[in-house]
């Protein structure tokens, strides 16, 4: 225990040596003397980050710029290909204007019914009395089935009432026609008027056949 206490005595009694001048430096005006400065790493992140934003900025210029550019390529194109087109659809549309005609006619050419034999039957069939003086076989289009109608025309002689029970009696025979009657689909008696000139009856019997019917 002697040993330590001794130690202490002669730490305590060291004479304490001041600086031989006083220190007038003051740090805070003292220039920064370190090897890399803060304001060197805020200024090269500031630096990068403003270099980064330039050319994110400058891509996008670049590709808005191709963007309009390829628009403007398309736009000539359209237009210089704006004639060739439109008058390309207008000869497409003739086309099937045309083309419509052309199957409304084979359609009817190959519904259409013979006419010689039709003729020949209703001239053998004529009732007394009765003078067709109009024939017409023509295509129907009132419905969505292409069909074919046949309209005859004629007169009536006797009196009044004679020859308005001719006219009447002449579309039931044809109604009832043994040979007609699988063809047709309706016939009808669209018109009777008296001729005051002649003392005749004029009518108009309309006969439409069945789509399928050859």
């Amino acid at each position: 225990m002697q040993p330590s206490q001794t130690k202490k005595t002669e730490a305590s009694n060291a004479v304490v040596v001041l600086p031989w001048h006083p220190n007038f430096r003051n740090y805070d005006r003292l220039p920064d003397i370190k090897v890399v400065r803060t304001t060197f790493f805020v200024n090269t992140v500031a630096l990068t980050v403003t270099l980064l934003l330039t050319a994110w900025v400058a891509s996008r210029e670049y590709h808005l710029s191709d963007l309009n550019r390829q628009i403007a390529e398309s736009e000539a194109q359209i237009g210089s290909t704006k004639r060739t087109s439109e008058a390309a659809v207008q000869l497409f549309s003739k086309f099937q204007a045309e083309e419509r005609r052309f199957t409304e006619v084979q359609a009817f050419i190959k519904s259409r019914h013979s006419v010689t034999p039709l003729l020949r039957h209703l001239g053998d069939t004529l009732p007394k009395g009765i003078a067709l003086t109009y024939f017409d076989l023509r295509p129907d289009e009132r419905g969505k089935v292409k069909s074919s109608m046949l309209i005859l025309r004629g007169i009536a002689r006797g009196s009044a009432d004679q020859a308005t029970g001719r006219a009447s009696s002449f579309e039931a025979q044809l109604r009832k026609d043994e040979v007609l009657k699988p063809l047709i689909e309706s016939v009808t008696l669209t018109n009777a008027a008296r001729n005051p000139a002649d003392d005749r009856l004029s009518f108009e019997i309309q006969i439409k056949f069945n789509p399928s019917s050859k």
